[in-house]
């Protein structure tokens, strides 16, 4: 009898067709998703910059009360002086939250500069981290510059350096490797520490997501958003071994 193969077989243009159709519902998705995350992340800044704003001038005013009544009754009476050291603690915790509200709201803008990572790395091995804590960089002797916003980068590489630290329970050693990839530089930032569970490991960068108690939830998302900035990518998986490992790539354009 006739009738010939079924399609799937008979007519390999009608397979690869719809392949491409799955394909191209996959990177509709994508996008799609993609899409959301940026409004999100507008939304989010939209919102932090408010914040920031509306609590900036309450605070100040804040900080000016709870020092007089500090400098006029808290010497005399020690109930009060407690009570007004965890006034001062806690304004001084707000005070950071309107400055990341802010930063979070605000890209990197103005000129930007030569900057060497490994001599920023280096440093920040040094300062950013507890004496028990050591930070071994691995360049390879390899030319680690960009062209980028220095303080910004600072922010951000030390805020990793911490978070690592924080991670290890303030001692043992971070790996910090920076290497010339293609065009842009590889930087990856291990620790051997707790880790982050596989299905957290995309959202640790949402902002205020936070597994820490006493965390805002921006840290990341302010890294995040300094190396987008500058055209990079940041992502996290597990340190062989145990712990987490930051990789970042940029431009070194």
């Amino acid at each position: 009898g006739g009738g010939g193969a079924p399609p799937s077989r008979g007519a390999p243009e009608f397979e690869a067709l719809r392949q491409a159709l799955r394909e191209l519902a996959t990177t509709l998705d994508d996008a799609r998703e993609r899409e959301l995350e940026a409004e999100r992340l507008r939304a989010f800044r939209e919102v932090a910059r408010g914040v920031a704003h509306e609590i900036k001038n309450p605070l100040t005013a804040m900080r000016i009360a709870v020092d007089q009544v500090s400098r006029t009754v808290g010497q005399s009476d020690r109930r009060a002086a407690v009570a007004i050291d965890v006034l001062a603690a806690e304004t001084q915790r707000l005070d950071q939250l309107a400055k990341e509200f802010s930063e979070f709201g605000r890209l990197p803008e103005g000129p930007k500069s030569e900057v060497d990572l490994v001599d920023l790395l280096t440093d920040l091995g040094k300062s950013a981290v507890p004496a028990e804590v050591a930070v071994t960089v691995h360049a390879n002797g390899e030319s680690c510059k960009l062209l980028g916003h220095y303080d910004p980068l600072r922010h951000a590489f030390a805020n990793l350096l911490r978070n690592a630290s924080e991670a290890m329970g303030g001692r043992g050693t971070i790996d910090v490797g920076v290497r010339r990839d293609g065009t842009g530089l590889a930087v990856t930032i291990a620790d051997h520490g707790t880790g982050i569970p596989e299905e957290l490991r995309q959202r640790v960068f949402e902002p205020y997501f936070t597994t820490k108690g006493d965390g805002t939830g921006l840290g990341l998302a302010l890294v995040r958003q300094t190396i987008e900035a500058h055209h990079g990518t940041i992502t996290v998986e597990e340190t062989p071994g145990g712990g987490a490992t930051f990789s970042i790539v940029l431009s070194a354009a």
